[in-house]
Order: C-alpha cells, then structure tokens, then sequence
C-alpha cells in the first residue's frame, strides 16, 4: 500500500453513538489516500465495534488505550502513528455531524515537528 498524504488522527473516549458519523465524513471524501488512526481510551468494545464495519473500506488503525487518559494524550499518541506527512485531527463527537464535512484542524509533518520542539510562555 501506497503511503498515504494525510493521516486523520480521532482520540475518542466513549465515542460509539459519534464515531461512525466522523468515519463516514473521511469516506465521503472517497480518497484512497487518507489513513485514519483511532485511539479510544475506553475498554468497553462500543466504539471498537463501531469502528469495524468501516475497515473493510477505509484505511483504519484502531488502538485501545484506556491509558491515556486525557483528549491530548490519545491525539499525541495517534500523531506518533502516523505515516502521512499532513495531520487532521477529527474529534469524533464535532468532526461527523455532517458527512462530508471538512476535517477540523490540520498541520503538516514540520509543524508537528516545531510544536514538539517548542515550549510555551513561562
């Protein structure tokens, strides 16, 4: 498989009743270039479940880590993973209430990298 040019990254805590609605988003914009990584920070299997119907179409990474407790901690996570050099961060509960909607916030590989590197005002 081609590596993809933009990674879409959802962090989802108890995400199911929203996360189809933000997969069918990414279908919509029938790109076979788009990579989608799921970090959910649940163990119930809802939002896993919820996720499945859409592998067989869509390039998905599901990862279960109720771990990371915080929104930040799943999306810093789900960056790492990515093979994309450009980065959409699609919050499953606002990304999909209208299909097709553009992703929500999106940066490139060096502004990832320079928000890394850099520290905020003392």
């Amino acid at each position: 498989m081609a590596v993809p040019f933009l990674s879409v990254v959802m962090p989802s805590f108890k995400g199911a009743q929203w996360i189809a609605n933000a997969l069918n988003s990414v279908r919509a914009q029938e790109d076979s270039g788009i990579e989608v990584t799921v970090v959910d920070g649940d163990e119930d299997p809802a939002t896993e479940q919820a996720v499945a119907p859409f592998q067989s179409d869509l390039n998905i990474r599901y990862f279960r880590r109720p771990d990371l407790a915080t929104w930040q901690a799943k999306t810093n996570f789900a960056v790492a993973q990515a093979s994309a050099d450009h980065i959409a961060c699609c919050m499953s509960m606002t990304c999909g209430c209208r299909a097709a909607r553009p992703l929500c916030a999106s940066g490139s590989r060096a502004t990832r990298q320079r928000s890394a590197t850099s520290r905020p005002p003392s």
